[in-house]
């Protein structure tokens, strides 16, 4: 799912949503199963749940879903980035369960809301680069049980960042290839025969 919502995210557009929707249920199962003992197999239901939810809708409400989701990913994006730089690799458990204060919270709300203001004002550059990083992001999550443990945070960062740009590079080639076919010249009409003399 990371690599498809990397190089994909703009054409497949629900299942950016869907993704979006799913680490939303993840961080809600997580921060409320705590205090109330849930399993993991409850708080991933709760993940599935939102996320086929937030895909189905996606279908019908493309914009006010899109900017849901550029919430979600820009909130967990801005405090993924600043666990990831402030503490190491050990993020997904610090940032599921509330981080490791309310700093990361705050910088949640704030990623969060620009980067639904962003969706609004230029929904496919937005749609672009926040799949591109939430695809790199779930990537990287994904390749970084595999990693050393030990490495400085920038080394990881870097590796976000070199994904996110390939992303980006990739389906901004993608979107200028579909947009140089749509606007391809229509052949001009004949010209008319000239009247008989």
């Amino acid at each position: 799912f990371g690599l498809l919502s990397l190089f994909l995210g703009r054409k497949l557009f629900w299942l950016f949503v869907g993704i979006s929707g799913f680490l939303l249920g993840l961080l809600i199962g997580g921060v409320v199963g705590i205090g109330n003992d849930w399993d993991w197999p409850v708080i991933l239901l709760v993940g599935l749940i939102l996320g086929a939810g937030a895909a189905v809708l996606s279908i019908y409400l493309q914009k006010p879903m899109a900017s849901l989701a550029g919430f979600m990913m820009g909130g967990m994006l801005a405090a993924v980035l600043y666990i990831l730089v402030r503490y190491g690799t050990n993020f997904a458990t610090n940032l599921m369960f509330g981080g490791p204060g309310a700093e990361t919270w705050i910088l949640f709300l704030v990623g969060g809301v620009a980067a639904a203001v962003f969706v609004w004002v230029t929904y496919e550059w937005a749609l672009i680069v926040l799949s591109s990083l939430s695809g790199a992001l779930l990537t990287f999550v994904g390749i970084a049980p595999f990693l050393p443990f030990n490495l400085p945070g920038i080394f990881y960062l870097l590796i976000l960042a070199g994904l996110a740009v390939l992303g980006i590079y990739v389906q901004a080639q993608m979107m200028s290839k579909t947009q140089a076919v749509l606007v391809a010249p229509a052949p001009a009409p004949p010209m008319p025969a000239a009247p008989y003399q």
